[in-house]
């Protein structure tokens, strides 16, 4: 078993929340780029979520993912986010709310937070 000193503990630590911060902010520019689907609004990125059109096909919640969107250009990892992302709208959180009722999407099976 490898031992690892708590400094490198530490530094893969930040590495990893950096590279977690720039993919929230990939998407957060995506977002208000793209603004709500349905209602038009693009104010704050944090009032917009990712809707899956068909939540059957859904493999992975993009947010726990979004480190990967730092990676190298052509990795499998950043492909399926790209990917994932794909399959969704943006639509503000009312809208969201909204649609999820309507289309009675709280009913799908959740998938494990792997």
């Amino acid at each position: 078993m490898r031992v690892r000193s708590k400094e490198s503990i530490q530094k893969d630590r930040i590495r990893r929340r950096k590279e977690y911060d720039k993919g929230q902010a990939i998407l957060r520019r995506y977002k208000i780029l793209k603004g709500c689907s349905k209602c038009g609004y693009n104010s704050n990125a944090l009032a917009l979520e990712f809707n899956h059109i068909n939540p059957a096909e859904k493999k992975f919640l993009i947010a726990q993912k979004c480190h990967n969107l730092v990676r190298s250009n052509g990795t499998k990892t950043k492909r399926e986010i790209k990917e994932e992302i794909f399959k969704c709208e943006v639509v503000c959180c009312n809208c969201h709310s909204i649609l999820t009722y309507e289309k009675k999407h709280y009913a799908v099976e959740r998938k494990s937070r792997s």
